[in-house]
């Protein structure tokens, strides 16, 4: 849904997801695919199923994810990537860039899919600046309108200009609704790894390449 750079956000998307769901538990590639769509995930972000295998590959090779192999019944030796200790730094880093980022304000929304993995007071800390951030914008986005639907005073500025004022008070009053839900929430609980052993969250039924 939201278009993003590496200027924009530091960390792709797409690197987040595979890390945030690795910094829970172990997974197989196919899990992490079928996690992706049950989370709806790929509402925020295109991630195709050939490019998680890419990712797990670039991310090993970087250190920030390790892999064993696991043979389970008939089905293939297949790989079980877990995240290293610099992998979770990374993560963190990605995170606190696409919360804080200013340079386009809706990736921050893409940073709440894993902001479990920051500290509590971190990640409020972060959405707290993003909102007061959002606030700001606002006073002159509100300007910029007026001025420009008095000059330009036609039926598609004025519809474009109201619409961009509606989608930046939804994102703010979001904000302001998940720092209080955020407040009282039990952290240390949503912190836990899954008790699910690896080979009882994953369908086998359908092949999967190793890589």
């Amino acid at each position: 849904m939201f278009k993003e750079t590496a200027k924009s956000s530091g960390i792709p998307f797409a690197e987040v997801v595979v890390l945030g769901l690795l910094a829970e538990k172990p997974c197989y590639g196919y899990e992490i695919d079928s996690e992706i769509k049950a989370r709806g995930l790929n509402q925020w972000g295109h991630i195709a199923f050939s490019s998680i295998y890419y990712l797990l590959g670039k991310l090993e090779k970087q250190g920030y994810v390790t892999f064993h192999h696991h043979k389970e019944g008939k089905y293939p030796t297949r790989k079980v990537y877990s995240l290293t200790e610099s992998g979770r730094v990374f993560l963190k880093e990605g995170l606190l860039t696409l919360l804080t980022s200013d340079e386009s304000r809706e990736v921050c929304i893409m940073g709440a899919a894993f902001i479990h993995v920051l500290e509590k007071e971190v990640a409020l800390k972060a959405l707290r600046q993003q909102l007061d951030g959002f606030n700001k914008h606002a006073q002159k986005i509100k300007g910029h309108f007026v001025k420009m639907t008095k000059v330009y005073p036609f039926p598609n500025a004025v519809a474009l200009a109201s619409l961009a004022e509606r989608m930046h008070s939804t994102i703010t009053t979001w904000l302001s609704e998940f720092i209080d839900t955020l407040e009282d929430y039990p952290w240390e609980n949503w912190q836990k790894v899954s008790e699910r052993e690896v080979n009882d969250c994953v369908s086998c039924d359908e092949e999967e390449e190793d890589v």
